[in-house]
């Protein structure tokens, strides 16, 4: 049998996987971007992202430094580079950043500690905060939004096209990587690597559309092929950190539902932790997964736009068993969608 600790933190790793997140919608993409290829410039004309967020996840690298630091990483020299390479792309290189995945901290020798027993019932009841069910974003409803409902993934850009291909999400290279980006093979940073390139190649031998993009023209491949050919394509606006701090957004915090649109098809962009950009992309059209973009009012009067991911099969389980809050809020994703 199962013993409680135990049972609870397997609850929390479960629970952790379901929070997803979107932002927002604006000009086509192709204005950025370091390989200086006019075929994808073109190509991605139909997907519409906004110029801030273009801006956040887009290289900075243009042609010519692409070409070096390429060189670089060709003859094996890039790792004498490393910091000023992170540097000037927007990456994530230190070693010892903080845990987004807070269980990776936990060993089996501590499974059973109360301290560790009573952060997991933490951990689950922050959870289930997120969570909540379909009738309660309709239109005219007042919801109170949970305080930590922010990304918690750090920014950082994808790598030019030509230099994501040198660096593939494999088990069999992360050596490889860490060495290149100076990274070392026992920190917090290569743990969670570690951890994305497992969750990626798990993906890849599942069914259903899955793939994990590391730069912009592996992303708009996935999208583009995903989605109907004949409707524009635009990432779900979604306000970055809704008002308010966890004292402000408190239980008197009330917000109006203003408006709800349903999307049945979309692709969910999940924000993984490495030293580049690393979505895991996934086709939700044939599956019972749907996206809403509620627009909501606070009773000071602010504004702010959300995204819900709702599995419609889940309320119509055995009476036997017990109701499931169906719907969550979604974060550290970006959810691409047909236009209108």
């Amino acid at each position: 049998m199962v013993s409680r600790p135990v049972f609870a933190v397997l609850l929390a790793i479960v629970a952790l996987g379901g929070i997803v997140a979107a932002d927002a919608a604006g000009r086509p993409l192709g204005a950025h971007g370091g390989d200086g290829n006019s075929d994808f410039e073109v190509s991605i004309q139909r997907l519409e992202i906004s110029s801030s967020l273009m801006s956040s996840i887009a290289s900075p690298l243009n042609a010519e430094r692409t070409k070096m630091y390429l060189d670089q990483m060709n003859d094996n020299t890039l790792g004498q580079y490393s910091k000023d390479f992170c540097q000037e792309a927007r990456l994530q290189c230190s070693a010892e950043v903080d845990m987004v995945d807070p269980t990776l901290k936990i060993s089996s020798s501590e499974l059973l500690n109360q301290e560790v027993f009573d952060w997991t019932q933490q951990l689950v009841e922050t959870t289930r905060s997120m969570q909540f069910n379909r009738d309660d974003i309709n239109k005219g409803n007042e919801i109170a939004l949970p305080a930590d409902l922010h990304d918690s993934f750090p920014t950082v850009a994808f790598l030019p096209h030509s230099m994501a291909q040198k660096m593939p999400l494999s088990s069999a290279r992360m050596t490889q990587v860490l060495d290149t980006l100076n990274i070392r093979h026992d920190s917090n940073m290569a743990k969670m690597m570690s951890q994305t390139v497992d969750q990626c190649e798990m993906q890849e031998q599942s069914k259903g559309a899955h793939k994990c993009v590391t730069s912009l023209e592996d992303m708009k491949n996935f999208v583009s092929s995903s989605l109907p050919l004949d409707k524009r394509i635009t990432t779900l606006q979604r306000s970055s950190s809704i008002r308010g701090t966890g004292e402000m957004r408190s239980k008197n915090m009330r917000w109006k539902v203003m408006d709800v649109k349903r999307y049945d098809s979309a692709v969910v962009c999940r924000n993984r932790v490495f030293p580049y950009a690393v979505f895991e992309c996934h086709d939700i059209s044939n599956t019972d997964m749907h996206i809403y973009s509620v627009e909501m009012q606070g009773n000071d009067g602010a504004r702010s736009s959300a995204v819900v991911a709702c599995h419609e099969n889940a309320e119509h389980m055995s009476k036997h068993t017990e109701p499931v809050k169906a719907c969550h809020w979604v974060t550290d994703s970006l959810i691409w969608v047909p236009a209108n």
